[in-house]
């Protein structure tokens, strides 16, 4: 048995037809609510929006696990552990013409062909760094150096 308020409902949303003000034929009533209950795309709406519920529930789950598991880790993490290590690796490469040669020029060549080398290392750092912040593919070949 359904209410005279699940009535009023359903004949405002056009499933049964008034007869008068709150007046409704019984025919009119049992088949309105049967197509209600048959409707399939009020099904098809429910059942959407209940398997999008349940996809994002195992995403968050997901999520978590690989958190937990260290696959996952925050990005400013990331990002500071980059800096150390690119920091280590300039100061570690300044020292090399030094170590390489006494020869003035030749240290001005190898000087040059470092600082090359970070800057594309540098301006690839760049667009990936974007690459992140916009969400997009963070995969894009490198150039092979051009040396």
């Amino acid at each position: 048995m359904i209410s005279a308020e699940r009535v009023r409902q359903l004949a405002k949303e056009g499933w049964i037809e008034k007869a008068g003000k709150d007046q409704f034929y019984l025919v009119d009533v049992v088949q309105g609510y049967i197509r209600f209950r048959n409707d399939s795309e009020r099904r098809a709406t429910k059942s959407a929006s209940a398997s999008r519920v349940s996809d994002a529930r195992a995403r968050e789950v997901e999520l978590r696990i690989a958190e937990r598991e260290r696959r996952l880790v925050e990005l400013s993490e990331m990002i500071a552990l980059s800096d150390q290590l690119v920091g280590m690796f300039r100061a570690e490469l300044s020292g090399l013409p030094a170590r390489v040669t006494r020869d003035l020029q030749i240290r001005r060549t190898i000087e040059t062909a470092i600082n090359d080398i970070l800057d594309r290392i540098a301006d690839a750092a760049v667009s990936r760094a974007g690459m992140v912040a916009e969400g997009s593919d963070t995969k894009p070949p490198i150039a092979p150096n051009a040396a």
